[in-house]
Protein backbone atom coordinates (compact mmCIF):
# COMPACT_ATOMS: atom_id res chain seq x y z
CA UNK A 1 0.00 0.00 0.00
CA UNK A 2 2.87 2.40 0.13
CA UNK A 3 3.65 2.49 -3.09
CA UNK A 4 0.50 3.34 -3.83
CA UNK A 5 0.24 6.10 -0.88
CA UNK A 6 3.32 7.62 -2.80
CA UNK A 7 1.62 7.94 -5.97
CA UNK A 8 -1.18 9.73 -4.42
CA UNK A 9 0.66 11.73 -2.07
CA UNK A 10 2.48 13.20 -5.39
CA UNK A 11 -0.87 13.46 -7.14
CA UNK A 12 -2.21 15.15 -3.78
CA UNK A 13 0.93 17.55 -4.21
CA UNK A 14 0.85 18.69 -7.59
CA UNK A 15 -2.79 19.17 -8.19
CA UNK A 16 -3.40 21.46 -4.74
CA UNK A 17 -2.58 24.94 -4.55
CA UNK A 18 0.43 25.53 -2.95
CA UNK A 19 1.56 28.97 -0.46
CA UNK A 20 4.63 28.66 -3.30
CA UNK A 21 2.77 27.96 -6.51
CA UNK A 22 -0.77 27.33 -8.18
CA UNK A 23 -1.78 23.73 -8.44
CA UNK A 24 -0.02 22.28 -11.71
CA UNK A 25 -2.51 21.20 -15.09
CA UNK A 26 -3.34 17.08 -15.05
CA UNK A 27 -1.35 17.39 -18.56
CA UNK A 28 1.57 17.99 -16.19
CA UNK A 29 1.35 16.03 -13.66
CA UNK A 30 0.59 13.27 -16.26
CA UNK A 31 4.28 13.71 -17.72
CA UNK A 32 6.20 13.80 -14.27
CA UNK A 33 4.17 9.91 -13.21
CA UNK A 34 5.25 9.16 -16.30
CA UNK A 35 8.28 10.20 -16.67
CA UNK A 36 9.16 8.36 -13.15
CA UNK A 37 7.34 5.00 -13.71
CA UNK A 38 9.83 2.27 -12.79
CA UNK A 39 12.62 4.58 -11.09
CA UNK A 40 10.33 6.36 -8.45
CA UNK A 41 6.83 4.89 -8.87
CA UNK A 42 5.96 1.33 -9.57
CA UNK A 43 5.13 1.14 -13.30
CA UNK A 44 1.72 -1.11 -12.38
CA UNK A 45 0.33 1.35 -9.93
CA UNK A 46 1.50 4.55 -12.46
CA UNK A 47 -0.18 3.09 -15.25
CA UNK A 48 -3.52 2.68 -13.06
CA UNK A 49 -3.21 5.98 -11.53
CA UNK A 50 -3.08 7.79 -14.94
CA UNK A 51 -5.76 5.80 -16.08
CA UNK A 52 -8.00 6.43 -13.10
CA UNK A 53 -6.76 10.38 -13.53
CA UNK A 54 -7.76 10.34 -17.11
CA UNK A 55 -10.99 8.85 -16.52
CA UNK A 56 -11.53 11.65 -13.83
CA UNK A 57 -12.04 9.22 -10.96
CA UNK A 58 -8.48 9.40 -9.06
CA UNK A 59 -10.30 11.39 -5.98
CA UNK A 60 -12.13 8.46 -5.45
CA UNK A 61 -9.88 6.11 -5.80
CA UNK A 62 -10.36 2.46 -4.01
CA UNK A 63 -7.05 1.23 -2.10
CA UNK A 64 -8.59 -2.11 -1.43
CA UNK A 65 -9.51 -2.50 -5.22
CA UNK A 66 -5.74 -1.71 -6.33
CA UNK A 67 -4.50 -3.94 -3.71
CA UNK A 68 -6.50 -6.88 -4.43
CA UNK A 69 -5.65 -6.78 -8.10
CA UNK A 70 -2.05 -5.68 -8.10
CA UNK A 71 -0.74 -7.22 -5.45
CA UNK A 72 -2.68 -10.15 -4.28
CA UNK A 73 -3.83 -12.13 -7.58
CA UNK A 74 -7.53 -11.01 -6.90
CA UNK A 75 -7.99 -12.21 -4.08
CA UNK A 76 -9.70 -10.36 -1.24
CA UNK A 77 -8.22 -8.48 1.56
CA UNK A 78 -9.39 -8.39 4.80
CA UNK A 79 -10.07 -5.38 6.78
CA UNK A 80 -7.58 -4.21 8.98
CA UNK A 81 -7.22 -6.35 12.11
CA UNK A 82 -5.36 -3.65 14.16
CA UNK A 83 -4.16 -0.88 14.77
CA UNK A 84 -1.16 -1.95 12.88
CA UNK A 85 -3.45 -2.38 9.69
CA UNK A 86 -2.68 -6.03 9.39
CA UNK A 87 -4.14 -7.57 6.30
CA UNK A 88 -5.32 -11.54 5.72
CA UNK A 89 -5.38 -12.50 2.45
CA UNK A 90 -8.69 -14.31 2.20
CA UNK A 91 -9.37 -17.26 -0.69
Amino acid sequence: QARIIAVADTYDAMSSDRSYRKALPKSIILQELKKCEGKQFDPHIVSVAIELIENGDFEKIDTDKITNSLFFGGRKVSKPLSQKETLLLVD
